[in-house]
């Protein structure tokens, strides 16, 4: 592209330097066998005299001197306008052996037009290039090389209709283009219409090309996967997401370039944290330990998150010894983030191994590792309630109803009471809870 530019700005120097020194008139040839041995012509200038020889031969001009064609003379016979002296036979055209096709003539337009748009669109001239590139797709329909920039400069355009409609027409010309597949899934998922995104993406993964890309093949089933666990389809985002995890584990295998593993792990959507989730919820529990674990050993997210996500997945799998572990992690590090959820997954764990009777006492030492967490606190009050030590339940949300940082915790406690049937009668006045007698009716 820059040798056409250098080209076409050379070629209009040259006919501006012509258009001043006059190379537009007539010149006065000399026959060729009149040279001597050694002897060379030389253009008279602008200035000569009308009379002077015209057949003056001078020695050859010195690195710096220039040949100046010079005007016709008065005493010049007229030639025609001819090229070139009437000794010399003049070429006559040649009629090619193999004429040009109308259909060869329209390639031929369609190229310049192609290579017309390309130059616009490197200076940024977007909807002129846009015009040349529908002309020439015009001129030749099944040019594959025009309808990949077409397309997507549609898109940026705000072209959708015709972008779709270009975009329709070059998969029908080449099914196995899995880049053009790919690059139009985007633009669909980009344009948040997930049936059509999936649907060109679905195409481009079974393209014969794209098995001799590993590379591309496993970023193409990413962006797959991210628009399946949109979709909420845990079975087809589990299937792709598999691809990915193998591929970020063992990226040789795969073929996996620096800069691509350096995209997949820099993306939040496939991080190793991230794609175990998505197995736990599809039940893959042997890939979603094996994402958790890579997670923990590239120390990548958070460690009490990735121990919580563990926990889930060894109650699943029936290893509670090491799910109560991995839990106690997560207490450990003092997070919230997973609000009752951890606690409740903490008495799921006791009882499935008869060891319900350690809640109260577990929940207790947790408690005074964390006064502050509300969260914590009426969860222990609702274990009290639930085990009728009603007295325990007042003192154990007196304090946070005196610090005003109750009202979350609160309403969650006072629903659960609710639901329990158990009657509750708080005064008016902050920092006096009073329970009553509370009776389970029948």
């Amino acid at each position: 592209m820059p040798e056409l530019t250098r080209f076409i700005r050379l070629s209009a120097a040259v006919a501006f330097l012509f258009s001043i020194i006059g190379l537009r008139e007539s010149t006065v040839w000399v026959e060729p066998t009149s040279l001597r041995a050694g002897e060379h012509l030389v253009f008279a200038p602008d200035d000569e005299s009308d009379d002077s020889d015209d057949d003056d031969v001078h020695p050859a001009p010195g690195p710096g001197d220039f040949l100046i064609p010079r005007k016709k003379g008065k005493d010049d016979a007229p030639r025609n306008n001819d090229a070139l002296p009437p000794s010399v036979d003049r070429p006559t055209p040649l009629d090619p052996i193999n004429p040009r096709t109308p259909e060869e003539k329209k390639k031929t337009e369609a190229l310049a037009r192609y290579m017309t748009g390309r130059l616009k669109l490197d200076k940024t001239d977007l909807r002129g290039a846009y015009t040349e590139f529908e002309k020439a797709v015009e001129l030749d329909p099944n040019a594959i090389a025009i309808y990949r920039e077409l397309v997507p400069l549609a898109f940026d355009l705000k072209k959708n209709k015709e972008a779709m409609q270009y975009a329709e027409k070059a998969v029908q010309l080449d099914p196995n283009d899995f880049q053009m597949l790919h690059r139009i899934g985007r633009y669909m998922a980009e344009h948040r219409n997930l049936p059509e995104a999936m649907k060109f993406l679905e195409k481009a993964a079974v393209s014969t090309e794209l098995k001799k890309k590993p590379g591309e093949y496993v970023m193409l089933m990413r962006d797959l996967a991210v628009l399946y666990t949109a979709s909420e389809q845990k079975a087809k985002a589990a299937d792709a997401w598999q691809i990915v995890l193998d591929a970020l584990i063992e990226p040789a295998k795969f073929g996996l370039e620096y800069q691509e593993r350096t995209a997949l792990q820099g993306d939040s959507s496939s991080t190793f944290e991230a794609i175990g989730q998505v197995m736990l919820d599809a039940e893959r529990l042997d890939s979603a330990v094996k994402a958790f674990e890579a997670a923990a050993k590239a120390r990548r997210g958070n460690p009490g998150h990735l121990s919580y996500n563990l926990a889930r997945v060894y109650v699943k799998t029936k290893q509670s010894e090491k799910a109560l572990a991995e839990l106690q992690k997560y207490f450990d590090a003092q997070l919230q983030s997973k609000g009752r959820g951890a606690y409740d997954l903490l008495a799921e764990i006791l009882k499935s191994m008869n060891r319900s009777d350690e809640l109260i006492g577990r929940l207790e030492t947790l408690a005074k590792q964390d006064p502050r967490n509300s969260t914590l606190q009426f969860f222990l009050a609702d274990a009290y309630v639930t085990a009728n030590r009603l007295e325990e339940a007042r003192h154990s949300t007196k304090r946070l109803w005196e610090r005003r940082k109750m009202s979350k915790g609160m309403s969650a406690w006072r629903r659960s009471i609710v639901a329990r049937r158990v009657p509750m009668n708080c005064s008016k006045s902050l920092g006096n809870v009073s329970l009553q007698r509370a009776t389970r009716s029948n």
